[in-house]
């Protein structure tokens, strides 16, 4: 039985590993949402394999790593679009998108173009 205990052991340790793999991902993510930056540099950062590392990340968040970091960018640029005057394209620079697909993936997240957005938001001050 003492092997058995130190088996389930070392699972409970490589389990406890993955999950502060997605927590330094995170972290990454939070702190270079901004930059270009891809799955594969975030898995790079972890030490993990791409495609295990996505399994991994949508397995404890419930989203790709891209899904993710894209709605972070979003996030971020409607905070942008509602506080600002910065114009659309230096917004998607700023949260680290190209500015000819931001307003498509803005669009498709939000259900509006981001001037649209800014203006509905802009009304409602």
């Amino acid at each position: 039985t003492g092997q058995l205990w130190r088996f389930f052991s070392l699972l409970l340790d490589a389990h406890n590993a993955y999950d502060d793999a997605v927590g330094v991902a995170l972290n990454y993510i939070h702190s270079k949402y901004m930059y270009p930056l891809s799955v594969e540099d975030i898995a790079q950062t972890v030490g993990l394999e791409r495609s295990y590392f996505s399994v991994l990340f949508k397995e404890k968040t419930g989203m790709s790593p891209y899904q993710y970091l894209t709605a972070l960018r979003i996030r971020k640029a409607r905070i942008l679009l509602r506080e600002t005057d910065t114009s659309v394209a230096r917004i998607a620079e700023a949260v680290g998108m190209d500015s000819r697909n931001f307003a498509r993936l803005f669009k498709k997240e939000t259900g509006e173009t981001p001037l649209q957005y800014r203006q509905k938001r802009r009304k409602e001050q």
